[in-house]
This record gives C-alpha cells, sequence and structure tokens, in this order.
C-alpha cells in the first residue's frame, strides 16, 4: 500500500499538524539547511510539530556545489542533529538536488556524479547512520544525467520530481526508486498554503524510508569497562560521547585510549548491533586497539 508525505520549508506555514496527518499523510520532510550558510528559521518548530503529530519526521538539506561536500554536511548535521533527525524512528535525511540560479547553484552530470557519494560518506562518518534519499527532478534520472549505479548501494533511496502526472507515474525505474513527488501544490490541511506531496511507489513504504532503531548506532564502536559499568560511544571520525552517565575522560584514562591516534582499521568498523549484543571491550584494550577481535557487523564497509 503507497503512503503519502510532504515536504516544508521555510516558505510553508503550518497552523496545525494533527490535520496535517488526518489529511492522509505518513510522513514530513521539512527543510533543515542549505549549503554552508543558511537555515530554515521554521525547521526546529516544523520538526517538533510534526513528530509531535505522530508523522515520520525527516530532515533534507539543499546542497551547494560551490561547497565542499563536507562543509554542506556538517551544517545540515550541526543543525538537524540535534532535533533527533538521525535518530531510530526518523525518516531517513533527504539531499534536495535542484538548480537554483538566483543562488549561483547549477549542477552537471559530473559535478553532482561527484559531489553524490562525497556527500554520502561524509554524511555515514558524520552521524553513523547509512540511509539517505536523492532527490532529483524526473529528467535527470531519465536522461542519464543522473548515474545511481555509480553511487545508489543498498541503503540508498531515489525519488523522482514529476508533477501533472498520476501519483506513481513516474515514467522512469530503478530498483532504489522509493518515492514519487507528483506535486507541488497539494491543497493540505492545517497548511496555510499548498504544500509538496509524494507518493511512495513499488514495494517501498514509509517504514522502509523510517531510520531503525538499531541502524542510529551503525558506525559507531562501544567500548566499556566490564569492572565499572562504564560505557561509552566512539564515533568514526574519531569524536567521542559519553552514554549511560558514563565520563569518556575516564573511560579514556583508564584504558590508556588516545583520543585521536586510533588505528582506522578497528575503530572505523562499522557497527549495526545494539548495545546489549556488544561485548564490552574494556579490559581488553591495551594502548591504541583492543586486543579482541571485534564482534561481527550487519553494516561492515
Amino acid at each position: 500500500m503507497a503512503d503519502y508525505g510532504i515536504d516544508v520549508s521555510g516558505y510553508n506555514t503550518i497552523t496545525n499538524w494533527s490535520q496535517v496527518r488526518g489529511g492522509g499523510n505518513a510522513w514530513t520532510w521539512t527543510k533543515a539547511t542549505q549549503g554552508d550558510y543558511y537555515t530554515n528559521p521554521l525547521f526546529a518548530g516544523q520538526f517538533a510539530g510534526s513528530a509531535a503529530a505522530g508523522l515520520i519526521t525527516g530532515a533534507y538539506h539543499f546542497p551547494d556545489p560551490n561547497v565542499s561536500a563536507a562543509a554542506n554536511v556538517s551544517h545540515f548535521v550541526s543543525v538537524a542533529a540535534p532535533l533527533g533527525a538521525f535518530h531510530g524512528g526518523a525518516m531517513l535525511p533527504m539531499l534536495d538536488l535542484e538548480d537554483s540560479p538566483t543562488d549561483g547553484i547549477t549542477w552537471n552530470a559530473s559535478s553532482v556524479n561527484g559531489f553524490v557519494p562525497a556527500f554520502r560518506d561524509a554524511l555515514r562518518a558524520a552521524t553513523g547512520q547509512r540511509k539517505l534519499c536523492v532527490y532529483a527532478p524526473q529528467s535527470w534520472w531519465a536522461s542519464g544525467m543522473m548515474r545511481p549505479g555509480d553511487w545508489a548501494d543498498g541503503d540508498i533511496y531515489l525519488c523522482a520530481a514529476r508533477y501533472g502526472v498520476n501519483p506513481g507515474d513516474v515514467g522512469w525505474s530503478h530498483p532504489r526508486l522509493a518515492v514519487h513527488q507528483y506535486t507541488n501544490a497539494a491543497p493540505t490541511p492545517g497548511s496555510a498554503r499548498p504544500t509538496d506531496r509524494s507518493v511512495t511507489v513499488g514495494a517501498f513504504d514509509a517504514a522502509a524510508l523510517t531510520i531503525g532503531e538499531d541502524e542510529e548506532m551503525a558506525g559507531f564502536w562501544f567500548i566499556g569497562n566490564t569492572e565499572t559499568g562504564d560505557v561509552a560511544l566512539l564515533y568514526p571520525n574519531g569524536d567521542f560521547v559519553g552514554v549511560d552517565g558514563s565520563n569518556w575522560s575516564a573511560v579514556v584514562a583508564a584504558n590508556q585510549v588516545p583520543k585521536l591516534d586510533v588505528p582506522p582499521g578497528v575503530w572505523n568498523d562499522m557497527v549495526g548491533r545494539r548495545k546489549a549484543e556488544l561485548e564490552f571491550l574494556g579490559g581488553v584494550i591495551t594502548g591504541k586497539q583492543p586486543s579482541a577481535t571485534p564482534p561481527a557487523t550487519q553494516n561492515g564497509q
């Protein structure tokens, strides 16, 4: 069964999110950022309001190729992560690829197919979750300008915008095609003005476009101390954060783990297991790497 959803930006004023959901919508994508220089001033309220109404809620980024993929990702994550946009239960993040001449944004085959995998990899490294939806006009897909065969793995989902046709009539097919944006002028209950509206296609539904509770942990190594029970997370980029009330400084000191000198062959492995399934490595950590072999991963790279 197809699921419907809307996307909103700073142009949209939503007066009643419960009415949006009651209008037959399962999800919302709300614009968070553009390039490394713009933040939607309504983003926080839109994201929170949508989620509170029970809509699967996600964030999208409008990239600028004049800025590095890493800088685009850094800005996006800094704004969207505090709202839980990369946590389990959120709609997967979306990359909104469009030309915007007034902003000096114009894409071609070379720039877009180079940018997408760079953005994908930087986002995965920064957030630890792998799913991403890539949006572009249908003509870009159908003409071959977009080359998903070069970068669309099993965690990439495609969205094509084609207006003036029936929902689901994309006029282009691909195994990873999951969403059709079929109008930019949908009358939407609870919204002061019409919105973009999309529908899932093929075997995909809203659940497939939702970050799983375990997927948000992909990309982190848990380490801990079996005696004290302290636990900490290590991000693939080398940053650390304490969880369960633990203090990372204490964990580092107890296990003599250097913060910035981490063997990438060990610590950059992507781990897709829940905390309960991981053995604590504290007590076997000596110096720069654990003496035990890391457990098998679900989402290894």
